[in-house]
């Protein structure tokens, strides 16, 4: 069995690494939940639609700019009979017409890297039901949300990113899972409710850190998988989620501990692109 879940760690660690993600931007998230069982949760701020290769540019568009060439070698055409800068083989500056070939070629691998995130865009389309590129889709999805439980507001603000305002009340008789969409078959939750024996709730938040990529990137480390300590995180991503309970607060990995509060104690996460802990808590109900 450990064999396996190595296999599919190896496998699946490079897939998530160059597929696409939904991260948090700036936000405030807040989760306010009681010993009956009922709970409000709250998501204020960006959604932002990601891949790990714009993870790492830091939302910065990638220009050609002449010192991306490099030349070395004789300058073609130029006379070599014994005239030692024709025929050096250190860096030198680039003729125009070396410059205006490895500008081409230059122009040539962006388009298709271009091509390459237009199709994996479709591809993510089949999960979540949208295409991260197309804005006018990405506009009709926004006002798709808004018809869906807890969506009181969503605005798609172009590059990939929705400013939202989410908030719902109910009982925990079921687990939940935030964000979740309409046609959507895979999700990595930003936060997540998960009911345990002994009347115990489960709290964590493995998307708001990296996209989930950090971690998984954990996970998948602990079952023998290549350490990935190069997982990009999105620079874009700085918010705080709160917890607060009149429960009983079993484990938790905040900094600070436990706080009281007006309305019983209270739990906090900074979180920021430098991140790499999951927030997680166990809080007994009843």
């Amino acid at each position: 069995m450990k064999t396996m879940l190595r296999l599919m760690a190896v496998l699946f660690l490079p897939l998530a690494l160059t597929s696409c993600f939904l991260i948090p931007g700036a936000f405030t998230s807040n989760l306010d939940l009681r010993k009956d069982g009922n709970f409000t949760f709250a998501y204020q701020g960006e959604i932002i639609f990601q891949s790990p290769d714009e993870m790492m540019k830091d939302g910065k568009t990638d220009v050609w700019t002449d010192d991306k060439a490099n030349c070395s070698g004789p300058i073609q055409g130029a006379k070599q009979n014994g005239d030692e800068e024709a025929v050096s083989e250190e860096d030198r500056p680039c003729t125009k017409a070396e410059m205006a070939e490895k500008k081409k070629a230059w122009e040539a691998e962006q388009k298709a890297s271009a091509d390459k995130k237009l199709k994996d865009s479709q591809q993510f389309a089949a999960l979540f039901g949208y295409s991260p590129l197309d804005d006018a889709a990405n506009q009709k999805f926004a006002a798709q949300l808004m018809r869906y439980d807890g969506w009181k507001s969503v605005v798609y603000k172009g590059k990939g990113v929705f400013q939202v305002d989410y908030r719902i009340t109910g009982k925990l008789g079921y687990d939940f899972i935030f964000p979740t969409f309409p046609q959507g078959d895979f999700i990595i939750p930003f936060v997540q409710l998960r009911k345990r024996d002994q009347e115990a709730v489960a709290v964590s938040a493995p998307a708001l850190i990296g996209g989930g990529l950090r971690g998984m990137a954990a996970k998948m480390k602990a079952i023998g998988a290549p350490d990935a300590k190069d997982v990009p995180q999105s620079t874009r991503t700085r918010g705080t989620l709160t917890v607060t309970t009149d429960g009983e607060i079993l484990t938790n990995n905040t900094e600070n501990g436990p706080i009281n509060v007006a309305n019983g104690r209270a739990l906090s996460w900074s979180i920021d692109s430098s991140s790499e802990k999951v927030p997680e808590a166990l809080v007994r109900l009843q």
